[in-house]
């Protein structure tokens, strides 16, 4: 059984915490709820990774989503799509994406715009611009970065940005 560091432990307890207290009432809550649970089942993940590989017993699955998510870690903000993440690590991309979402419980497309989320809610809290902070996160284009990150977080990048620069 992996032991957790103390930034991983605190890490998780805070978003349990959060996630304990269930969304609130306002506009985004829910939305905001659900980044939370993913932000938690990312790191979980993560966290079973270690575990797994220690142990030696891995599903067959994550052995071959393994070095797929290791590309998208170090990846995640060039444009690639599944046709090339298929060709790639020489899968089909049907069975790409089935096994994929077996093991992580997202699609590729979903994963890859979690982690640009997440960098970009990291970048919005730097005293930068919203389309540096989209671009630097891997979106192609300001109103594209605008929509998704509104449609995730429940409030525009801009709005995310002054809660932080205040």
């Amino acid at each position: 059984c992996t032991v957790l560091n103390e930034r991983q432990r605190t890490g998780l307890m805070s978003l349990f915490n959060q996630l304990e207290e269930g969304p609130g009432s306002g506009f985004g809550d829910d939305v905001r709820y659900n980044i939370r649970l993913q932000e938690l089942l990312l790191q979980l993940c993560g966290v079973w990774e270690a575990s797994a590989t220690e142990l030696g017993s891995v599903n067959p699955d994550y052995e071959k989503v393994l070095p797929v998510l290791q590309y998208i870690q170090n990846h995640f903000t060039e444009t690639f799509t599944r046709d090339v993440l298929a060709r790639n690590f020489s899968i089909s991309k049907y069975h790409l994406c089935h096994v994929f979402k077996n093991v992580t419980g997202f699609s590729v497309m979903e994963y890859v715009i979690q982690r640009r989320i997440i960098l970009a809610r990291e970048l919005l809290r730097e005293p930068i611009s919203v389309q540096e902070a989209g671009e630097r996160a891997g979106f192609q284009t300001n109103s594209h970065f605008i929509r998704t990150f509104s449609a995730y977080t429940g409030m525009s990048p801009k709005r995310y940005a002054r809660q932080y620069l205040q």
